[in-house]
């Protein structure tokens, strides 16, 4: 293995604390005090009005639900009307975005529809019915003052805003229903107070299932459709949607015998047994050859096993140890240790399934049980939408953030359904931030395309790039082989991101198996995405791209380039300057420098709109005698990931610089004598509900530098020895097989 040139890890040590270069711009208000008073005084009395008519049964916890919407020049977390929310003795539960044309516009121009900010916030009933009087009591110069400018619109939300979806009169329906609470007050006020709001509907629920994360609340119950508007009056509720069934677990090509041919299957234990992967799906059979890699488990009280579940599982499993199989060579030593713990019986495939049930099982093992590696091939059939964050998406992006597993989510099989309705979208949970949400290509070979049947972004923003990746999913022309459940040594045909992500979790988990863990789950995370290729197809297709066949094309550079790895941390508010590695003298020609970066975010799922509550921003200096003027103190900046430039709005930090996202990607071309100590400075952005928010522990980030020369075929070398009491080269632990 010495004679190849691996990754170098260590650039954390290339790294060092920097001082920011703090520049205030005062902001101009779009409205003055008394223009804010003419427009916003009729919106509150009508809004006190609506509040007084609510019956007190609906008013959870004594407390009225009412909308705020911003101007859309006043959307950044330091804008935040904390002063004004808090004399008004309101609290922000919540937002969502919403597209509004204001009346007015900060700066020049006349006001166009663009986005913003709708907060929600909740009040005891008696504070908001005082409204009325606040242009009276508040100092226009004060601080709360300043902030009621900035708000565009007060109203009440409507019962009507509440639902998502149609429903067919004269149906019962199963829905999912979503609170504004934590697990306190939902225990003590809020569940038992609709509870009883139910019961005077004639609605009689247990609420037996239901999930807390981070300021909402999600449960079930059963109600005929024409009392779901009724049902949506209770203020605490935020949205109502019909309960999803599963995914279709049925292989798109009919599973069929290749001859008489049997699978050998390999004598020797996993690469790494320290390496530990867990796959959730419909189970396999007790005599399948799969148990002699796999450990097959099941939550207590399940039920029957399906033979579409055990069918699914055994080819998701199947594509998790071999890949797609080829006939003509042995099957593939596997990489770590696997549990299946099957997740679906007959019940979870029926038309009436509580899909909660399966969340259930999930995170009952993810919040007690440690992994590396976890693969989800199953989930809701519903495409992911801009406005709600789906109770699957909440629990497990709030597992992964505890956690710190790599996880990758199949994004559906959806690519061929109607655009116009948005149902050929990625379905829940691809849309998770936290994890890798993998789509399907057609082929292994170089001339690849996105899978038709592959779902399709783009995502939410934050978590704009989805599907995050793309690996081999099967076609007609080239079908993905997989081990049957009927016929265990047997292989079958199929397509689907069902396959595709256990092969791409296959791949992750040949990096932490062969480097025993040097390289840590975030930096598997990051190396895949840095090492794909796109093909130069659209991001809403295939994302970053198509992963690498083999472990060897993520980990070995050529002469002529150098890859670096930095498993680093940063403080809240921290700036921190990373270096890029290279060498002393002038580089001819053209330089390629790719930059990835990424990490795992806690979320805010009752904010939609900012859903990340740590952002990492990136700023390009490439060359450290350069300055753009005598007061700057740092060397001047370039655009590098997205289209950043001084100036930016809100709206547009978010859209074009890739603002609050936590995987980023880019490459550009340089002339070499335009780089001299190039680097990146972080800075670590943090925020909660909104607002600005300090967390306490420091940020882990993992982030992977390229830098590519046309002409110095001694580059890598030249890098090697610059650094070597720096950088460390990334020796796999084993050597690695051809076909890994």
């Amino acid at each position: 293995m010495t004679d190849k040139n691996f990754l170098l890890g260590k650039g954390e040590q290339l790294t060092k604390d920097i001082l920011p270069a703090r520049r205030r711009v005062e902001k101009a208000y779009p409205y003055s005090f008394d223009e804010t008073r003419t427009r916003l005084a009729p919106m509150i009395s009508k809004t006190v009005d609506a509040v007084k008519k609510l019956p007190f049964e609906a008013c959870a916890g004594g407390k009225g639900l009412i909308t705020l919407t911003m101007n859309p020049g006043f959307l950044a977390k330091s804008y935040f009307p904390a002063t004004l929310f808090n004399n008004l003795s309101l609290n922000a539960v919540g937002s969502r975005r919403k597209t509004i044309v204001p009346q007015k516009r900060t700066g020049s121009g006349s006001p166009k529809e663009t986005m913003t900010t709708e907060f929600f916030m909740m009040g005891m009933r008696e504070n908001i019915e005082k409204w009325n009087t606040i242009f009276e009591t508040t100092d226009q110069d004060s601080r709360s003052g300043k902030e009621l400018t900035t708000i565009e619109e007060i109203s009440t939300p409507s019962a009507e805003s509440k639902l998502i979806g149609k429903f067919a009169d004269n149906e019962v329906v199963k829905l999912e229903v979503v609170l504004h609470t934590n697990e306190i007050d939902g225990e003590e006020t809020i569940f038992p107070e609709l509870r009883n709001y139910l019961k005077g509907l004639s609605l009689y629920e247990t609420f037996e299932k239901r999930f807390y994360v981070n300021g909402l609340a999600f449960t079930t119950i059963e109600a005929p459709s024409e009392l779901i508007l009724d049902v949506s009056k209770f203020t605490a509720i935020r949205a109502i949607r019909r309960m999803p069934r599963l995914r279709e677990l049925r292989p798109m090509l009919r599973s069929r015998k290749l001859g008489e041919k049997l699978t050998k299957f390999p004598e020797s234990s996993a690469v790494n047994k320290d390496v530990k992967a867990v796959i959730f799906d419909g189970g396999i059979p007790s005599n399948h050859p799969l148990t002699n890699y796999v450990t097959i488990k099941e939550p207590k009280g399940i039920g029957t096993p399906s033979p579409d579940g055990l069918e699914h599982g055994v080819k998701v499993t199947s594509a998790f140890l071999f890949g797609s199989i080829d006939t003509t060579v042995e099957l593939p030593r596997p990489n770590c240790q696997v549990d299946h713990y099957r997740v679906l019986d007959t019940n979870s495939t029926s038309h009436e399934a509580d899909l909660l049930d399966v969340l259930a099982r999930i995170k009952k093992v993810l919040s007690t049980e440690k992994y590396d590696l976890v693969n989800l091939s199953i989930g809701p059939s519903i495409p992911v939408t801009d406005d709600e964050i789906h109770v699957w998406t909440a629990v497990l992006d709030d597992l992964i953030a505890k956690n710190n597993f790599l996880m990758g989510i199949a994004v559906g099989n959806t690519g061929d359904s109607n655009s116009d309705y948005g149902l050929n979208r990625i379905q829940i949970p691809s849309d998770c931030i936290n994890a890798i949400a993998v789509g399907a290509c057609d082929s292994m070979k170089q001339d690849w395309k996105r899978a038709s049947y592959s779902s399709v972004g783009p995502g939410r923003n934050p978590g704009y790039v989805k599907p995050d990746l793309v690996a081999f999913g099967g076609s007609a022309t080239e079908p993905f082989l997989a081990l049957c459940s009927n016929y265990p040594s047997r292989i079958s045909e199929s397509e689907g991101t069902s396959f595709s992500t256990p092969l791409a979790l296959k791949i992750a988990s040949g990096i932490l198996a062969y480097y025993d863990r040097k390289i840590s789950t975030l930096a598997t995370r990051t190396l895949l995405v840095h090492t794909s290729e796109n093909n130069s197809i659209d991001k809403s297709e295939v994302g970053w791209g198509r992963i690498p066949n083999n472990i060897t094309d993520i980990v070995v550079c050529n002469d002529k380039s150098v890859k670096v790895l930095y498993q680093g941390k940063i403080s809240p508010s921290k700036y921190q300057r990373v270096f890029i590695p290279m060498i002393e003298n002038e580089i001819k020609g053209l330089v390629r420098i790719k930059a990835t970066i990424c990490y795992q975010s806690e979320s805010d799922p009752s904010f939609p709109d900012t859903y990340t509550q740590a952002g990492l921003e990136l700023t390009f200096r490439p060359h450290d005698e350069k300055f753009s003027g005598e007061s700057q103190i740092h060397p001047k900046s370039k655009p590098f990931f997205g289209k950043s430039s001084p100036g930016l709005t809100e709206i547009k930090l978010r859209r074009e610089a890739w603002k609050w996202e936590n995987c980023m990607k880019e490459e550009r071309n340089f002339q070499g004598k335009s780089l001299h100590n190039p680097c990146f400075d972080i800075h670590y952005n943090s925020r909660h509900g909104g607002r600005n928010f300090r967390h306490e522990m420091s940020l882990d980030y993992a982030m992977v530098i390229s830098v590519e020369t046309g002409n110095d075929r001694d580059f890598y070398n030249k890098i090697r020895q610059k650094y070597a009491t720096q950088l460390e080269v990334l020796t796999p632990v084993v050597e690695l097989p051809v076909n890994v």
